[in-house]
């Protein structure tokens, strides 16, 4: 081995890692987007993430994909940091050279599971939401930084949306780097990692028949109280009674296709208008 192949092998080391991390460079691609649920705040996908770092054991070599162990190769320990349960994985590595004669491992990891997502809801049933994949690495920041791949863009296929009916899912992406706490009793110990959004925006037209144009006929009806005779108070309470009745009823119907949050949206003064009974104690 030469002299310069036993540098670039030492680049290896974590002595050194720690002034000069390995950079891993990442491209998310949205192969299929399922359902979007609202109440657990999370979805489900199938996505598609590349990384390629450099390995310099390899260099001028020229050798083919099937002729490489990359069991002994080194491993930047990528996984999907907002994934839930155990997604199924499957991974395939190549190996590339330049024109220089530098060699590159590509891995190619196709994930199909359910992710995480805490969904900002104050505009909700108008909102937009962002559904992030998280890439990290198990190994701290010092050995390795996970960039953005920029001969590679990121892809959201629009085609095989599943929530079509309910979400527009709009194809642009945005990616922003992070780093993760290892050790909550040690700040200093971090991990990097890279967030690769796309955007959905809920369609309203469900929520604006079904709710909020049932709920102003529940309140318009509230006017029939004045075409009874004054003189008739106990007629007037019996229509407003009914009146408060349906609108609970109604209310305990659509609070199962409604998110519990504590703070305000767009839905909270429906709710309130039409059960004036509930004081105003309303989820959404």
């Amino acid at each position: 081995m030469s002299d310069m192949k036993k540098v670039n092998v030492r680049h290896r080391e974590i002595g050194y890692q720690k002034l000069c991390p390995v950079r891993v460079q990442i491209c998310v691609q949205f192969f299929k987007i399922g359902e979007i649920d609202t109440l657990k705040e999370q979805f489900t996908a199938d996505v598609i993430v590349k990384a390629k770092w450099r390995e310099p054991t390899l260099d001028g070599q020229n050798q083919t994909t099937e002729s490489v162990d990359f069991s002994k190769l080194w491993n930047p320990k990528l996984y999907i940091e907002n994934s839930l349960g155990d997604p199924k994985e499957l991974l395939r590595h190549r190996v590339l050279y330049n024109d220089s004669g530098e060699a590159f491992i590509t891995q190619k990891r196709v994930v199909k599971g359910t992710f995480m997502e805490n969904l900002e809801l104050d505009d909700f049933p108008f909102d937009v939401q962002d559904l992030t994949i998280t890439v990290a690495s198990e190994l701290p920041s010092y050995e390795v930084e996970l960039t953005e791949d920029h001969e590679e863009h990121h892809v959201v296929n629009r085609q095989s949306f599943v929530d079509e009916q309910e979400w527009h899912l709009y194809v642009h992406t945005e990616c922003s780097k992070r780093e993760l706490v290892i050790d909550q009793a040690d700040n200093s110990v971090r991990r990097s990692a890279i967030s690769v959004k796309c955007r959905a925006a809920r369609r309203p037209g469900y929520f604006v028949w079904n709710i909020f144009m049932v709920t102003f006929l529940i309140c318009s009806l509230a006017f029939a109280t004045f075409s009874v005779d004054k003189k008739l108070p106990q007629n007037r309470l019996q229509l407003s009674f009914t009146l408060v009745l349906t609108a609970v009823a109604f209310k305990s119907v659509v609070n199962s296709s409604l998110p519990r949050i504590s703070y305000l949206t767009y839905m909270k003064p429906v709710a309130t208008a039409k059960d004036p009974l509930d004081g105003g104690q309303e989820d959404t």
